[in-house]
């Protein structure tokens, strides 16, 4: 069998090993190198006798050891081997010239007058190149197994590690295996579960627990602990990061990053990243540019593979559903006209960023929403919302905050800072100028500028990308992609879009119109198939409706077919609420409540009151009623029930009949009249008395004759 050259080979009966260096069939020689007698000379030896050896078994070949690089090394190392390599590169290159002795002890005489070294060392360069297998990093040198050897937990080395500068202090001891132990239990017990425990309340818990124990006579045992710097060193190989501060915290800002966000994108409108912040800048009225209205919501859409800004969206609502769904509404529109309703005038190729993605990567907000899911369904978009808490799975888009914000916060009056909270600090909303129509002016020139501006680091290094030398240009990237990678956006109908990006609820048919919201709407395919005179003369019913939360004027109806239709606002509402929003509305109604459980606790009270009083009079009644001899009433009283009814009426209209305020009645006369009254009352009674007997016999048939 052939020698290998690098081979490392061992012979069976003295266990010499060697590296071999050349192999020269032709003299049938070959040049050794001893491996076990640390500094000897290449050796030359007859290749036929060491075959032979080979094959019968006497000399093998040891695998794994042909080759020997340290990839390891501090720049001293690298240093030295720099130096090394200079001093005997010419010559060991020199093949077989170099393992001759003669020119070896010329060279090594020769190398060591001109760089100034012994010729020891430069035998130890040359040696150290040629065992370790011929490479230029065996110059760094082999230190990992310099040092005293010990078995782990020994006790019998003495103190290990550097002498203690204060002698006075004592020599100090060694970490047990027992103390490891120790550690590991109070860095479990505090360090890793709770951010508040450092390292050294930890330490002071385990002095506290496991070297403050007392003995049977109650004093403390004079044990030396490890020192506050032992304890910190063991403690490193125990501390568990991501059990300390939370795993979304973690993988934000600990873990590898082993990936990127434009794994597995294709090309533009692939995957689209959106969110929203609170912009630091304060806005005034459009009305009143004295009244602050405080800071608007920004949000950003923008492409994973280019990096261009497709979309925006400005609104004073909290981070909701109808800001994202403005958002979207302008990412698939044209943005020309967008533009031009704020004054700036663009041509398409300025902006050509239009048309449905085919993903869309969200935090755990607004895209969450059953509204959200219109996307999918409608316009067959995929949607992907990052884990809570982890803006690190959107860097594109948070970035494009980022750089909006350093770019225009300088400029912009009313830009906020963060010396705004401290004491005695700006208060940079009296500053504010700019209104939400200037506000929209600034973020389409920033967008404009933004995507058309080089990077610092090209997103896209794909092998197609660096033959055409794509610049790093968003703009550019767009184009490139749309050109070369094109078929990842679809165009559709925007009112299909708008349809699609509506909130999704029901309304009920009634006979006023079509209820919603307390509201009533209607329309020509409702009044067409009188849809109102049926439910009014027989039973109201359901229907599907969109409807833009940010106004009341009008709802979509929706049809199983797919088709649609708007309604507005019936005769019988057209002046409630008017330019209200559905929003405000709900809020309306939700305030009105609240009215009316006061007004309703308000009345109650008052009927409460009331009730007292009545309840007053019927016990004064009663209290009268018992001034009497017989209290109770006799059964034949009740056929009196007509003449007492009689009396009271004649006395009743006695107290209510109109008087003029100048008619006044003698005493004597006042007197003499309420007895005539009373005479009166005693015969019309009589009278109708006599008439009610003589019907009853009549009645009888009794001859009254």
């Amino acid at each position: 069998m052939a020698l290998l050259v690098n081979g490392v080979y061992k012979q069976i009966d003295d266990e010499e090993m060697f590296r071999v260096l050349c192999l020269l069939p032709k003299e049938d020689s070959v040049v050794v190198v001893s491996l076990k007698r640390k500094g000897s000379v290449p050796l030359w030896k007859n290749l036929s006798e060491m075959e032979e050896n080979v094959d019968e078994g006497t000399l093998i070949h040891i695998e794994g050891c042909d080759t020997v690089i340290s990839l390891k090394a501090s720049i001293v190392r690298e240093n030295r081997m720099e130096k090394a390599w200079q001093i005997i590169q010419h010559f060991v290159l020199d093949e077989p010239s170099c393992y001759i002795p003669k020119n070896r002890s010329q060279f090594i005489s020769k190398a060591s007058e001109e760089h100034k070294v012994q010729r020891i060392i430069v035998q130890r360069y040359l040696y150290r190149y040629w065992a370790s297998g011929k490479t230029k990093y065996a110059l760094r040198g082999d230190y990992q197994d310099n040092g005293k050897s010990r078995k782990k937990g020994s006790e019998e080395l003495g103190k290990l590690g550097k002498p203690r500068k204060y002698q006075g202090m004592g020599e100090g001891r060694n970490v047990t295996e027992k103390d490891k132990r120790d550690i590991e239990s109070i860095i479990n017990s505090y360090y890793n579960k709770n951010t508040k425990y450092n390292l050294m309340f930890c330490y002071r818990a385990f002095l506290e627990k496991f070297y403050n124990q007392s003995d049977t006579e109650g004093k403390t045992q004079p044990i030396t602990p490890p020192t506050i710097h032992q304890f910190r060193y063991h403690a490193r190989s125990f501390i568990d990061l991501k059990q300390r501060i939370g795993e979304k915290k973690f993988e934000r800002n600990n873990r590898g990053i082993l990936d990127s966000s434009k794994s597995e994108i294709m090309g533009p409108g692939n995957a689209y990243q959106i969110d929203a912040t609170i912009a630091d800048v304060y806005l005034v009225s459009q009305e009143n540019p004295k009244r602050i209205i405080g800071r608007p919501v920004l949000y950003f859409v923008t492409d994973t593979f280019s990096r261009m800004i497709v979309g925006y969206a400005v609104t004073l609502e909290g981070p909701s559903w109808a800001g994202a769904m403005s958002a979207l509404y302008n990412t698939i529109n044209e943005k020309t006209k967008l533009c031009e309703y704020y004054g700036v005038q663009i041509e398409e190729a300025d902006w050509p960023c239009s048309g449905v993605p085919s993903k869309i990567l969200a935090d755990n907000g607004e895209m969450r929403s059953k509204a959200s899911d219109r996307l999918i369904t409608g316009l067959g978009i995929t949607i992907a919302n990052a884990s809570s808490w982890r803006p690190d799975y959107k860097g594109i888009v948070e970035n494009s905050f980022h750089l909006f914000h350093g770019t225009t916060k300088p400029i912009m009056p009313g830009a906020v800072y963060p010396d705004m909270r401290e004491r005695g600090g700006r208060d940079y909303s009296l500053d504010a100028k700019l209104n939400m129509f200037d506000f929209n002016k600034i973020l389409i020139h920033y967008i404009l500028g933004s995507n058309s501006r080089l990077m610092q680091r090209h997103p896209q290094l794909d092998p197609d990308i660096m033959r055409d030398k794509v610049p790093a240009i968003p703009l550019k990237l767009w184009n490139w992609g749309i050109k070369n990678r094109s078929g990842l956006l679809r165009q559709v109908n925007i009112e299909h879009v708008k349809i699609q990006l509506m909130q999704e609820e029901t309304a009920r048919v009634t006979g006023k119109g079509i209820k919603f919201r307390n509201l009533y709407y209607t329309c020509p395919y409702a009044i067409k198939n009188d849809w109102f005179s049926e439910a009014r003369s027989k039973k109201s019913w359901k229907c599907k409706i969109s409807f833009d939360p940010r106004s009341s004027e009008e709802i979509c109806l929706r049809f199983d077919n797919g088709t649609y239709e708007y309604c507005k606002r019936a005769r019988s509402s057209e002046e409630q609420f008017l330019g209200w929003s559905h929003e405000e509305i709900a809020l309306w109604y939700e305030y009105n409540q609240v009215d009316r459980k006061v007004l309703e606790k308000q009345a109650a009270k008052k009927l409460s009151e009331h009730q007292k009083d009545i309840m007053a009079v019927i016990e004064a009644a009663k209290k009268r009623a018992m001034e009497y001899d017989d209290q109770s009433i006799k059964p034949g009283e009740k056929k009196n029930i007509r003449f007492n009814r009689a009396n009271e009426l004649i006395q009743e209209r006695e107290k209510e009949a109109f008087k003029s305020p100048q008619s006044t009645v003698p005493e004597g006369a006042k007197s003499a009249s309420t007895d005539k009254k009373a005479s009166s009352i005693v015969d019309y009674s009589s009278i109708l008395e006599n008439l009610q007997r003589k019907k009853r016999e009549e009645q009888k048939g009794d001859d009254p004759l």
